[in-house]
């Protein structure tokens, strides 16, 4: 529901073409109720340590991929294809946070570009007023609320970070961005932050 109610907010109309188990037939219907769609949306059966269902039923379908795997946590098992030359086919993990991250930053640019709009990615700097972990080899996405105080901007990270915590989102008013490379950042430190901001 939160991603329908994100695509309405950007002016596009959501068709719900099914809920699916864990069968290829159950799959195959949705996916060709899908097919009157200008963009095919699912969720779920991507994740890692589950079966690829998902992304082999689409690929038996004629999508082609273009890929699957991106280096984020949240978020990483997300598949994009193209089914024929234009319309699009993205995998989003089923956490609904993996989901919800994965439709900002791949999803939305998408739209927005179909749409023939321009698209920026609303950005600010932002000072961490804690001191959080990052990773080597992937960028992180974490929730958190940015503030001002004394005149500067500052970030605090939610303590809790879990892709399944659906009330992280609520909690936070925006995400902040830790590029891969490190694996700690300090008290004080400039990161990017994304704020959650009408789309």
């Amino acid at each position: 529901f939160a991603l329908s109610s994100a695509v309405k907010a950007m002016g596009c109309i959501p068709v719900f073409a099914g809920r699916a188990g864990d069968r290829r037939s159950d799959l195959r219907r949705c996916f060709k109720k899908a097919l009157g769609g200008d963009l095919i949306i699912f969720t779920g059966g991507v994740s890692m340590g589950e079966p690829d269902l998902v992304k082999d039923v689409l690929i038996e379908n004629g999508v082609k991929e273009i890929f699957w795997k991106v280096a984020i946590q949240p978020g990483k098992p997300v598949f994009f294809g193209l089914l024929g030359k234009r319309k699009p086919v993205f995998g989003l993990p089923g956490n609904p946070v993996s989901a919800f991250i994965t439709f900002l930053m791949f999803v939305k640019p998408a739209l927005y570009k179909m749409m023939g709009a321009d698209f920026n990615e609303f950005e600010l700097i932002a000072h961490l007023d804690t001191e959080v972990k990052g990773k080597k080899d992937r960028t992180v996405f974490l929730r958190g609320n940015f503030y001002h105080k004394d005149g500067k901007p500052f970030v605090h990270p939610l303590p809790l970070q879990g892709s399944g915590i659906l009330k992280s989102l609520t909690e936070s008013n925006c995400i902040i961005v830790l590029k891969e490379g490190r694996i700690s950042f300090t008290k004080g430190e400039e990161v990017k932050v994304i704020p959650f901001r009408v789309f």
